[in-house]
């Protein structure tokens, strides 16, 4: 897994963050530069978060950037085979997932963030993919949790078989 970074706050004003379709979502592209909450300038940035445990998102400076706010973190988890992955993920509050730029979960709640949240199996791809979550939030905590089970990793093998039904006399003769 590569480094995590982080884009936000966007508007979650009235809950409106959740379906809201904020420029991360069309794309990451990590040297981009938008206008969020309050037309404050949001870069990506590398954020010190750590697998395994809880991250605090309430780092957005100003008070009023960290309620009401939508924040976007992304890594790029690098593989030698295609594989599924399981990971546990939590969030305070909602949690949407995109893998290599497909939506793959989504829910709306309100909550403080955990482990086992979420559970998915990422279906990775030999190579680079790209991981992507927006967490939305209301007031009080603001974060997220992400473990990958490496030890419930499993590669992705495709099934093989010789076609033996003409030797066993149960082919088209």
């Amino acid at each position: 897994t590569g480094k995590w970074f982080y884009a936000g706050p966007f508007d979650n004003t009235g809950g409106k963050g959740f379906d809201a379709v904020y420029p991360p979502e069309l794309g990451v592209d990590l040297k981009k530069e938008y206008v969020g909450k309050n037309n404050e300038k949001v870069v990506w940035k590398e954020g010190a978060f750590v697998d395994g445990q809880p991250n605090d998102l309430l780092i957005f400076g100003k008070p009023e950037l960290n309620v009401y706010a939508a924040a976007y973190v992304y890594r790029e988890i690098n593989v030698g085979t295609d594989m599924e992955c399981p990971v546990s993920l939590g969030s305070d509050d909602t949690l949407t997932v995109w893998l290599n730029g497909e939506k793959i979960h989504a829910e709306n709640v309100g909550r403080g963030v955990a482990p086992d949240q979420a559970i998915l199996k990422l279906k990775l791809r030999a190579g680079k993919n790209t991981f992507l979550m927006k967490i939305c939030q209301g007031e009080g905590g603001f974060g997220f949790y992400f473990a990958a089970k490496l030890n419930e990793a499993l590669p992705v093998v495709p099934l093989q078989f010789e076609d033996v039904s003409d030797a066993a006399g149960l082919g088209e003769n």
